[in-house]
């Protein structure tokens, strides 16, 4: 399995291909680093934490973007509404 500069190829190719190399990586790991050549190390790297699917900024688009700001609303909404309630639940006691 070729997988030499696998982050300059990786966003062209093909679905199938792109989990065929993440499988036949996943099974060289279990056999230790010491049995892996230097690109595969590269490779495994790449795909666990490069900028590709999720982690890839760029391709987020306006729909995530909306979802993202809204959750974030909400959960700090939520956050301050808890932190009020506390307050006001603190000077109740006393």
């Amino acid at each position: 399995m070729d997988v030499s500069n696998l982050p300059a190829r990786w966003n062209n190719l093909p679905g199938d291909t792109q989990q065929d190399i993440i499988n036949y990586l996943k099974v060289k790991q279990e056999f230790g680093w010491t049995y892996l050549t230097r690109d595969e190390k590269r490779a495994i790297y790449y795909i666990s934490y490069g900028e590709w699917g999720p982690r890839d900024a760029k391709s987020m688009g306006i729909p995530d973007l909306v979802f993202k700001i809204m959750s974030s609303s909400i959960l700090f909404g939520v956050v301050g509404f808890t932190l009020i309630n506390y307050a006001r639940d603190q000077t109740n006691e006393e």
